[in-house]
């Protein structure tokens, strides 16, 4: 671990709770977090220069982030190679009901939020107003994923692992996968779903926030199978 891989997981704009984008320490741990992920990792994964250089540039240190490292009552095991390929197809599955493109300007009215309507009456004079574009919602610009099997203009979707009955974002998965090393991963997680999920193997501890119902119907989910430690997987 350095500082460069735990710098991953600070935020990287400004957020309503202060600027997280830089790591911290407290107590033995440092932390790093964007306020949807968190990671902590064992200050001695570290040298003594970059604790220094840690502490020395830390910005603000998220509220309470000791303490939301709290013990979850299901406990289960998964091997990284195979967290690392559920992932993957996960994301692969997304993208082909998903086309990403940047934010662009709508074609239709060319990002002026209004285009011009036609209407002939009865006696066959035509009339012509403006009112708002219908492929844009008035907006001017097209967000940057548009579901391709129905058309609907869509911001928020997501591909996402199930653990049990939350939802986390694959994206936030494949992070974690990507830091952890081989072998085994212990997975932490409990049956209410507004509680995250956390993932820790050896000293590297990371929570991962879970999807808001109101947000499901927009996400492309795929089960992950786990093996019980304690409590009932299901």
């Amino acid at each position: 671990m350095n500082i460069l891989e735990i710098k991953k997981y600070c935020a990287t704009l400004e957020h309503y709770i202060g600027r997280l984008d830089k790591p911290f320490v407290i107590d033995d741990y440092v932390y790093a977090t964007d306020a949807h992920n968190c990671i902590r990792v064992q200050k001695s994964e570290f040298t003594s220069n970059e604790i220094e250089q840690i502490i020395e540039e830390q910005g603000m240190k998220f509220p309470l982030a000791d303490k939301i490292y709290k013990e979850l009552p299901i406990r289960a095991v998964i091997d990284n190679g195979y967290l690392s390929k559920i992932v993957s197809e996960s994301l692969s599955e997304f993208n082909k009901k998903y086309r990403h493109e940047p934010e662009a300007k709508c074609p239709d009215c060319t990002g002026g939020g209004e285009v011009e309507f036609s209407y002939e009456d009865t006696d066959s004079e035509t009339h012509y107003l403006t009112g708002e574009c219908p492929v844009c919602k008035g907006e001017g610009i097209i967000p940057a994923v548009i579901e391709i099997e129905t058309g609907k203009i869509c911001d928020i979707a997501c591909a996402a692992i199930i653990i049990d009955k939350t939802g986390v974002k694959s994206d936030y998965v494949k992070m974690a996968a990507d830091i952890f090393g081989d072998g085994e991963v212990e997975v932490m997680y409990s049956l209410d779903t507004r509680n995250p999920i956390r993932m820790k193997q050896g000293c590297i501890d990371i929570l991962i926030a879970p999807i808001a119902e109101t947000d499901r119907e927009y996400i492309v989910s795929t089960k992950l199978t786990l093996t019980a430690q304690d409590g009932e997987v299901r």
